[in-house]
């Protein structure tokens, strides 16, 4: 799955922001975590989190790049989560993810292909 080819996820998932990332950011806009809070971010329903204040991403551009790559917010960085080893106790959001994300649905829809050639 080629993601630059969609962006589906910064276009409709709104990622969360630590205090760390906030920080990282500014720093590379050249602002301080202050005014790029309140330029860009509001409060999350996870306690103690931001997120952005619209989407798509204001930092998602015309031909789907990440404007801020190298300093993204980690929550961005370990989109979709398929990489966790924790990955079959996840279903739940998953199940979600796989709505937005073509490489999300592609690995559940293999691996349900491998249960059922399993006899499962």
């Amino acid at each position: 799955i080629d993601c630059l080819q969609c962006g589906n996820c910064c276009k409709t998932v709104n990622p969360t922001l630590t205090t760390e990332d906030i920080a990282r950011i500014a720093v590379h806009l050249g602002t301080d975590a202050s005014a790029f809070t309140t330029e860009y971010l509001i409060e999350s329903e996870d306690r103690g989190l931001m997120e952005p204040k619209s989407l798509p991403c204001p930092f998602l551009a015309a031909d789907n790049r990440c404007t801020i790559y190298e300093v993204r917010p980690t929550s961005c960085a370990e989109y979709p989560h398929t990489d966790k080893p924790e990955f079959a106790t996840r279903t739940h959001m998953h199940s979600g993810n796989a709505l937005q994300c073509p490489a999300v649905f592609y690995i559940i829809e293999e691996m349900r292909a491998r249960r059922l050639k399993q006899g499962g």
